[in-house]
């Protein structure tokens, strides 16, 4: 039994060296430790670091791959956020952006160049400013200075000077004149006393105000050649407005009656009631105003310029003509500024004219400018 199972592991084992040494037995028993499981798996073990060692080249070389591929990746993404962000740009689109900023600096530059252009210019005004001119003296020295009067040796002047108090004595004046009922009394307040005793008869023109303290009034200081007057614009008993004048005599401040009640050779009542021709011309104290848009009877526009002429209170009319280009139509258009571009056309103006009706086809509201006898209803 003992043999047999010798026999059983007497095999011949392989021999590596390709050699056979001892007998049966020791061949037998010489390659056991071999087949032991446990040795062998340590071979195992032993030889994974060989195998790891030989794939490692591999692995190195398939991670370099999958390094360069993500890095193509990334790239590929990089390129497309460039798009998206318009960095990626055409030669042309590049081309333009830097014409762009060269024509930017351009028009900083122009700018710059203008700035310093306007410096200097002002640099050079304000030197040229500061240097002293010679002045001629001899040119000069009639002139008035500063602290000198201006309205010396003028119509003005003696109403200028008292200027604030002249205004409280004008009213003491109008409220003595309306409150009198006795006409020499009157007569003492105005200008001319003969001439008002003589004219305020009949007269149904104007008269003067009694509400010069309850109405807006405006004061003026004007003259007439070499007339000086006050006036106070102010309305009458009916709300109509009005023009009070005031004029230095021998005895102090007086009222201008003629020139306050607008008094004339007829009223404009009488006029409008008169429709027959009128016996030769007469005085009329009016307002004037061009208007060349009513041409009828025997005037027309070709030999005529119309006027309108209006009454004190601007509550009657009639229309006024004279021969265009004459004389007194230059003098009229001249006080009305007429023609002028350097002010505005005046209207309603004061003047004292010389009217008449001398025309077979006339209307009875269309007169005859004769002549201007003078400015405003103050008489020089």
């Amino acid at each position: 039994m003992n043999q047999n199972s010798f026999n059983i592991n007497s095999k011949k084992p392989n021999n590596p060296s390709g050699s056979e040494s001892g007998d049966g037995v020791e061949k037998a028993i010489s390659p056991m430790p071999r087949n032991i499981p446990g040795v062998q798996v340590r071979e195992v073990v032993a030889e994974v670091p060989d195998q790891e060692k030989e794939l490692a080249p591999t692995r190195r070389l398939e991670d370099r791959n999958s390094n360069n591929l993500s890095d193509d990746k990334r790239a590929g993404r990089k390129v497309k956020k460039l798009k998206r962000r318009g960095a990626l740009k055409g030669e042309d689109v590049r081309q333009e952006e830097r014409w762009g900023v060269k024509a930017k600096t351009g028009v900083w530059l122009a700018i710059s160049i203008v700035a310093l252009v306007v410096v200097v210019m002002g640099a050079v005004v304000v030197k040229n400013s500061t240097r002293e001119i010679p002045v001629d003296n001899q040119a000069y020295k009639d002139l008035p200075s500063v602290s000198e009067n201006p309205y010396k040796d003028s119509p003005e002047e003696w109403f200028r000077k008292s200027t604030g108090k002249m205004e409280p004595k004008a009213l003491e004046l109008i409220d003595a004149f309306v409150v009198s009922d006795n006409i020499q009394e009157k007569s003492l307040l105005v200008r001319n006393p003969d001439e008002y005793l003589k004219r305020q008869l009949g007269w149904k023109g104007g008269s003067i105000s009694s509400r010069a303290r309850q109405s807006k009034n405006y004061w003026g200081i004007k003259h007439t050649e070499e007339e000086g007057f006050l006036t106070l614009d102010t309305q009458n008993e009916d709300f109509l407005p009005m023009r009070v004048y005031f004029v230095k005599t021998e005895d102090g401040l007086k009222i201008d009656w003629s020139a306050s009640t607008a008094w004339s050779e007829r009223s404009f009542v009488d006029l409008k009631q008169t429709k027959d021709n009128l016996d030769g011309d007469l005085l009329l104290r009016c307002l004037l105003r061009r208007r060349n848009d009513f041409y009828a009877g025997p005037y027309n526009d070709t030999e005529h310029a119309s006027f309108m002429i209006l009454s004190p209170d601007k509550s009657r009319s009639f229309w006024g003509y004279v021969d265009r280009d004459s004389e007194l139509d230059k003098q009229l258009k001249s006080l009305l500024d007429h023609g002028s571009f350097v002010v505005s056309l005046k209207k309603d103006i004061h003047v004292t004219l010389r009217v008449g009706r001398g025309k077979k086809d006339a209307l009875p509201s269309q007169l005859e400018l004769l002549e201007l006898v003078h400015e405003e209803w103050v008489k020089p």
